[in-house]
């Protein structure tokens, strides 16, 4: 307080001795150079504290009380809110009851290590399918085994983990025992996503589409029945979610490719494998593909299996028309590269123009 006041005095004393030179009267007899200047702390009424401001500005001397009575009062104010908050926090202290016991302690730092293991999940899983945008099969299966081993139920994650591995048998150099291999364990993936949450549709559809790709590899047989068995598979994703643009799509494959066998081939595998593979049609297999787009209309796989169904059921135009709509969409995935390639030389064989895609996937290291 006393070194506010050293502060103010000279400068009240200096508007005090100039108080009868500053009334109306005598303002108007003196020269702008002899009128005497402004406290120059009142252009800093912006940034300097309300209450050091009311000081300096005190019009006299007898105002001096003015001067310490909001100082006293914010004094008392602070007081006041120390106090309390001592009081408060000793009130805190005393009523929350025992220490929490170890058990409890651990329990919650397990929450919050499963809450940063969640997100570190998903930070991995979202780099999973950059990689898989890049045409990068072995970074995306990097980055989605970590986030499965982050976090190991999670049917998203051990789902998406199964389908590239089922892509890695498509990428250029790959060895065909090493595609094989690959397709295995992209069915162990998806009986792990179905064991996870066997209501989740994308465990099903793992399933579908392991199955059905690995049948590729297999002897007769087996590939019949494995068949068989990714369309009960896509079957039962279908009836899980209605909406599901990739069921829908699957759904179509399998009538596209059934449409194509002929009644001696059915009959044959009826007799030699004891068992039947459903009839398809390209018109189901149309019904099908159309859903499918109309759920996701920025997927290119869509679009080329429409322009190759219209094709089979004699429509140029619209086959066409789809496939020039799918070389026209961005790549999310190695099945869109190899979708968009099929495009091109589609398109090369209706129009005689040449059209491919515009990037390849990336080299495998072990090539």
């Amino acid at each position: 307080m006393k070194l506010l006041r050293e502060m103010v005095a000279p400068w009240l004393g200096a508007k005090s001795a100039n108080s009868a030179s500053s009334s109306p009267e005598n303002m108007a007899s003196v020269s702008v150079s002899q009128q005497p200047l402004r406290n120059p702390m009142v252009r800093m009424s912006g940034i300097v504290p309300n209450l050091m401001y009311r000081a300096l500005t005190i019009s006299d001397t007898r105002d001096l009380a003015a001067v310490q009575a909001p100082w006293l009062g914010a004094r008392d104010l602070v007081s006041r809110a120390l106090n309390g908050g001592i009081h408060q926090a000793f009130t805190n202290f005393v009523h929350r009851g025992p220490l929490q016991d170890e058990t409890t302690m651990k329990a919650r730092s397990s929450g919050r290590r499963r809450g940063n293991s969640r997100r570190e999940a998903r930070l991995a899983w979202e780099d999973g399918l950059e990689y898989e945008r890049a045409l990068d099969l072995e970074g995306a299966i990097e980055s989605m085994s970590r986030a499965m081993e982050l976090s190991p139920d999670d049917v998203m994650y051990v789902a998406r983990l199964s389908k590239q591995y089922s892509d890695m048998s498509y990428v250029d150099g790959v060895k065909y025992e090493d595609a094989k291999t690959a397709n295995k364990k992209a069915l162990d993936l998806a009986e792990k996503a179905l064991a996870c949450d066997p209501n989740h549709v994308l465990g099903h559809i793992a399933m579908c589409v392991s199955k059905g790709r690995l049948a590729t590899f297999c002897d007769n047989r087996t590939k019949v029945h494995l068949a068989r068995e990714a369309e009960d598979s896509v079957k039962e994703a279908l009836q899980i979610d209605p909406k599901c643009d990739i069921a829908h799509h699957l759904m179509g494959r399998w009538n596209y490719e059934m449409a194509g066998l002929n009644a001696l081939a059915r009959t044959f595998v009826r007799i030699v494998y004891g068992t039947t593979l459903s009839t398809g049609s390209y018109s189901g297999a149309l019904d099908c593909f159309l859903e499918a787009s109309q759920l996701a209309p920025q997927r290119i796989i869509h679009k080329v299996q429409l322009g190759k169904t219209y094709q089979k059921l004699g429509d140029k135009e619209k086959a066409v028309q789809h496939l020039e709509e799918a070389m026209s969409l961005e790549m999310q995935d190695i099945n869109d590269y190899l979708e968009q390639r099929e495009a091109g030389r589609m398109l090369e064989r209706l129009k005689g123009t040449r059209k491919m895609p515009w990037r390849k996937p990336a080299p495998l290291s072990v090539a």
